[in-house]
């Protein structure tokens, strides 16, 4: 394949800016008379909001209305008479927004295409549809279906658009759209302002980063930009060369907002792989706050041949047979809170399967069993696996935990307790250590601990080849035809450890034969941590073929099937969306956001989403930063306390393949984690295990959480004492309230 070079233009440029910064990048002064059609001031919007809208479906709850001249639609909630909209109804009283973040406002569809002489473009459904008389509406019993014909570009993308009783569905598939080889659709926008609220409403954004966020609207901190995450994660076919301390995960494929009474929660059932979430508060780009997906249906990558010298590559293959479903739910009264919100994404998360999940006695444990260590024979220096935790080592501390701290069922992780992980192979067996006590030292821990042991898998990755994967057919490339490597990183330093520490993704193609040579081997009722597996998520480029990522997320729910059916139980460290129906427990669950600058407060979003559904835990306690805000997160979530740890107290660690473990040994945790379990069962003890009903906090920073058994949690991060009626809660603190104590 012949690749041509070309040195970036202005335009080129221009349109990276808007990649990274959003549409608000070109502010174009829409006073002249010489700016392009796309970047028109949309002086005819008032003329296009006057049509009328007509009530095309209605059910028990809601009435949806189309306007089938601008294809804007309305739903109407029967109950509480309040309406929402494609597009906000005020958009042409907007002083803010200039240029083509104005016609932005009346359209319900961006995009961006590559132009044959591979510079980046962009319009939107109202200068390049509407306005070119492209766009034509089509209803259906249950919805309609608004065909946006871009005639200027060659460019056709049909909306289709169903009301159900949540709300509404919109899809794009994209074996229906339509487009030339003169004009490739790059990225596509949709319905970017039904999720937004103008400057007079009083609520918040929601975005789940991490564990989740909200943004206050209206917050004033418009010149820190639009935030934009990739949801399920970086792709992780492109190396990442740093490692950005404070970057959270999107594991939940939504978001939403809350003005006044209302709320409402946008949610994608498929097209997550190729999603972008953004969110802006009012006055970034327009006077509205609003948050929304963009799907990158192509790639592009970036490298150069001199410094200074930067050439772009964009794939130009056809788009897979694939499509966009989002589903949007809107709330009022009493569910339009975060707890409601939360209720609407486990619903589609989790479907028809009822809620049953135990919180248990609330201990998670990641132990270190063993690991590589340097070592000298007749002076001559070799490498060889050593214990650091021990089968029975393992069990006495489990039986101390049962005795002082009344832990009676732990989950227990074991990383590094069989060959295949010690060796970096993808694993076909689950055979333990000799070391470490062999299959009968196990068995008489799995007998008298009475815990649950999930051994640690590696079905997604590997950094030595067998078991029947090799590196050079096998592992995953990017779009230069590159074989991809991941790193472990400096804690110090945030680069890669050394490139002989990297590892090497199984290529989406290769995922299932994996899984299948390890059930073939799998003891009854065998418990595994499938990690990566649940939570890495990548495209792959592999003889002149594109898998995009939602080809892998598809190879990735079927192997979670399969080994689910082997009779499995299954976790993961932090888990997506697609994965969850297949897990029993989730582990190291992040407590906190990624805090991007217009964040104003971190929520437990994802917790309150796995919660009844499945138990998880908090990141290891005692691998954070701050012991006593770790330990408080872990209270407000409802979370399992989670501890990585290792006996051996002779072998130091940074001598080790455990280098990057810390605070880690089990004689100086003991008393911590005594002293934090037992408050954890106080806690449950009072609330009875039940889940979160409120969550607030207060104008002084305490938080408040009221449990559906009546019971409260006042919680206080902060430096300060605060008070909440007749109650105070110190600094770095706590209070548990009984059922019926609050007032």
């Amino acid at each position: 394949m012949k690749i041509r070079l070309r040195r970036c233009t202005a335009l080129m440029l221009a349109a990276a800016i808007l990649l990274t910064f959003g549409f608000g990048a070109f502010a174009a002064d829409d006073s002249s008379d010489t700016v392009p059609g796309w970047m028109t001031d949309g002086s005819d919007a008032k003329e296009a909001t006057d049509a009328e809208y007509e009530t095309i479906a209605e059910n028990t709850h809601f009435s949806l209305a189309v306007n089938a001249e601008n294809g804007r639609f309305t739903l109407t909630d029967k109950k509480s008479g309040k309406e929402w909209g494609s597009n906000p109804p005020d958009a042409e009283e907007d002083d803010f927004a200039k240029g083509i973040n104005r016609t932005n406002l009346y359209s319900q569809l961006w995009v961006q295409y590559i132009d044959k002489a591979g510079s980046e473009n962009a319009t939107n459904s109202h200068a390049g549809s509407y306005r070119k008389d492209g766009l034509q509406v089509k209803i259906q019993d249950s919805g309609f279906v608004a065909v946006y014909d871009f005639p200027e570009l060659g460019i056709t993308i049909p909306i289709k658009v169903e009301l159900t009783d949540t709300g509404i569905k919109a899809s794009i598939a994209f074996s229906e759209i339509k487009e030339t080889a003169d004009n490739l659709i790059y990225n596509i926008t949709l319905y970017p302002y039904l999720c937004a609220a103008s400057m007079q409403d009083t609520g918040w954004l929601l975005v789940p980063d991490g564990s989740g966020a909200l943004i206050y609207l209206n917050n004033q901190k418009n010149t820190f930009g639009s935030y934009r995450q990739e949801v399920y994660g970086r792709d992780a076919a492109y190396e990442q060369m740093t490692l950005l301390p404070e970057e959270e995960q999107i594991y939940l494929p939504a978001c939403g907002v809350k003005m006044q009474d209302g709320a409402m929660v946008a949610y994608l059932e498929q097209g997550g792989g190729y999603a972008y979430l953004n969110a802006a508060p009012s006055e970034t780009v327009t006077s509205y706050n609003h948050a929304y997906f963009d799907f990158q249906l192509r790639r592009s990558y970036t490298f150069s041949l001199e410094a200074g010298d930067e050439n772009k590559e964009f794939d130009r293959n056809p788009l897979p047979d694939d499509k966009i479903v989002m589903t949007c739910s809107f709330l009022n009264g009493e569910k339009a809170e975060l707890a409601g919100m939360a209720e609407a994404v486990q619903n589609a998360v989790f479907g028809e399967r009822q809620p049953k999940a135990s919180k248990g006695d609330g201990l998670f444990l990641q132990t270190e069993q063993s690991t590589l260590q340097k070592k000298n024979f007749l002076g001559i220096p070799y490498h060889a696996q050593t214990a650091l935790t021990t089968y029975d080592q393992l069990t006495d501390i489990l039986a101390e935990m049962k005795e002082k701290a009344g832990i009676s069922k732990a989950r227990v992780t074991l990383k590094n307790s069989h060959k295949d992980e010690v060796k970096g192979k993808v694993t076909s067996s689950l055979r333990p250590l000799g070391i470490l006590g062999g299959q009968k030292g196990f068995d008489r821990l799995k007998e008298a601990s009475g815990a649950e042991l999930y051994q640690s898998v590696r079905l997604m990755t590997f950094s030595k080849g067998g078991n029947g994967v090799n590196r050079f057919f096998d592992a995953v490339r990017n779009q230069s035809k590159a074989i991809t490597r991941l790193f472990e990183y400096q804690l110090s330093t945030y680069q890669p450890l050394s490139p002989g520490g990297s590892r090497y993704l199984v290529a989406p193609q290769k995922l299932s034969d994996v899984a299948d040579k390890l059930i073939k081997k799998l003891p009854a009722q065998a418990t595994l941590d499938v990690g990566e597996l649940a939570n890495l998520l990548y495209s792959c480029y592999k003889d002149k073929i594109v898998y995009p990522r939602s080809v892998t997320e598809k190879a990735v729910t079927e192997q979670l099937s399969k080994l689910k059916k082997s009779g499995a139980k299954l976790t993961a460290n932090g888990a997506n969306a697609y994965a969850l129906p297949y897990l029993d427990y989730v582990y190291h669950v992040p407590t906190s956001s990624g805090r991007h600058s217009v964040f104003d407060e971190d929520v437990p979003f994802y917790q309150m989403v796995l919660e009844g559904y499945l138990a998880y835990s908090s990141p290891a306690i005692n691998e954070s930063a701050n012991y006593s805000i770790a330990f408080l997160k872990a209270l407000e979530s409802g979370s399992d306390l989670s501890y990585t740890l290792m006996w051996n107290q002779e072998i130091r660690p940074d001598k080790t393949a455990a280098a990057g473990i810390f605070h880690c040994r089990y004689e100086q945790l003991r008393e911590q984690m005594i002293t934090e379990l037992n408050a954890v069962q106080a806690l449950r003890k009072a609330t009875e295990s039940s889940g979160i009903k409120s969550r607030t906090r207060n104008s002084e920073g305490l938080i408040q959480i009221v449990y559906q058994n009546g019971a409260a949690l006042l919680l206080n991060d902060t430096d300060k004492t605060l008070t909440n009626g007749k109650y105070t809660v110190e600094p770095k603190n706590y209070l548990i309230l009984e059922k019926g104590e609050l007032q």
